[in-house]
């Protein structure tokens, strides 16, 4: 995974995206599968957007329950969480989940313009979350 600037991108022709938010939050350390929520909040604020104007949301699980809590708790529409299947069908690699979020969120607005957001929760109670577009 390369993040690179826009000027670089457009002087070597190659196909991105911009990120235009991105946070990392503490949660309730007994609750870690929620962390990403207030992430999520957070980042949907900064980024000027609200749930149902996403195109597309990817959150990693641990459990199948922790992505349904997750998109209830950030009151994403159901029909854009993991749309290519998460984690439990994917893999969950240690050290690469978060890049496979930001790849498949990438690919999925590469087809279609809009803001898509990638959330995640690590280990002690701390969530992540970041929303890309396309243009």
């Amino acid at each position: 995974v390369v993040m690179a600037s826009r000027r670089f991108v457009q002087r070597h022709h190659l196909a991105g995206i911009d990120l235009i938010a991105g946070k990392t939050m503490g949660g309730d350390p007994e609750m870690p599968g929620l962390a990403p929520v207030e992430a999520i909040n957070q980042v949907l604020l900064d980024a000027e957007q609200t749930p149902d104007q996403l195109l597309t949301a990817e959150i990693m699980e641990a459990l199948a329950v922790q992505a349904i809590a997750c998109q209830i708790g950030a009151h994403l529409p159901v029909e854009i969480v993991n749309r290519n299947g998460g984690a439990l069908a994917r893999g969950h690699p240690i050290g690469a989940s978060g890049a496979i979020l930001a790849v498949s969120l990438f690919h999925q607005l590469r087809q279609r313009t809009g803001v898509g957001l990638a959330a995640i929760a690590a280990a002690g109670g701390l969530g992540c979350a970041i929303a890309l577009r396309s243009s």
